[in-house]
């Protein structure tokens, strides 16, 4: 093949498997960007300065590759397009990524620590830091509250305690824990009581002029209309129509 030149099916194969290389870098670039910004946006009041280090660290670490990415990228469509440039990006895509995995290696064996399983970076989290003075422990009621008032993880329908575990790093007990010993409230009584809230103010604001109630709650967050008229009055002591014809809106 090297003698008499590759086959022309080679070729179109080639870059099916580049764009799916591509894909992949674009995929796992994201997805570690939002690890690390769920995992500095719930545990910086845990973790140590020296952690807090390591993760601007890794975030550069993540930058660096998207911009190495781009050039790959960049040549694989040069490629295709029959383009022809005096510098070759993929060797100086390869070069470089050859070049970050080295140091992103010499940086994971001088801090380990970064790179525990889990329990051991919740060891370091309530931990004693390196002066001998105790980690601050965050108010988990506080942390939970803001992320349901600032992320509004209730306007998603099928929002389930897995899923404000996985984000808030809170476990499935501790927030359980809140809800009905903290707030005295269960977790659909809390996320529906937000969710009306929002139904409230989209009506405040003339959304239902516009839009019918069953898409108004939906907006809310409510995965059903009985949801939402059990839950309207429930906290008004009227359904959605008697609240907006009393009040004029």
């Amino acid at each position: 093949m090297i003698q008499n030149d590759l086959p022309g099916w080679f070729r179109p194969l080639q870059n099916v498997f580049n764009l799916i290389i591509i894909f992949q870098g674009i995929f796992y670039t994201i997805l570690s960007l939002r690890k690390l910004h769920h995992f500095q946006y719930f545990r910086q009041a845990r973790i140590s300065k020296f952690q807090l280090e390591s993760l601007k660290w890794l975030r550069l670490f993540v930058i660096i590759n998207v911009i190495l990415w781009t050039i790959g990228t960049a040549g694989v469509f040069l490629e295709i397009s029959g383009i022809n440039i005096p510098i070759d990006l993929f060797a100086l895509f390869y070069l470089s990524l050859t070049l970050l995995t080295l140091v992103l290696g010499a940086f994971t064996i001088r801090r380990p620590e970064f790179f525990s399983e889990k329990e051991d970076i919740l060891h370091f989290s309530v931990g004693i830091d390196k002066v001998g003075e105790k980690s601050v422990q965050p108010n988990d009621k506080e942390q939970l509250i803001k992320y349901l008032e600032e992320e509004k993880p209730y306007l998603k329908p099928d929002l389930k305690m897995q899923d404000m575990v996985e984000a808030t790093g809170l476990s499935y007990k501790r927030i359980s824990e809140i809800f009905n010993t903290e707030l005295e409230k269960s977790f659909f009584d809390m996320v529906n009581e937000y969710r009306l809230q929002t139904a409230l103010r989209l009506i405040r604001e003339g959304y239902h002029k516009k839009h019918t109630l069953p898409y108004l709650a939906e907006q809310a967050g409510f995965n059903s209309k009985t949801t939402f008229n059990r839950t309207f009055k429930k906290y008004t002591g009227q359904t959605p129509t008697e609240y907006i014809q009393q009040n004029n809106l």
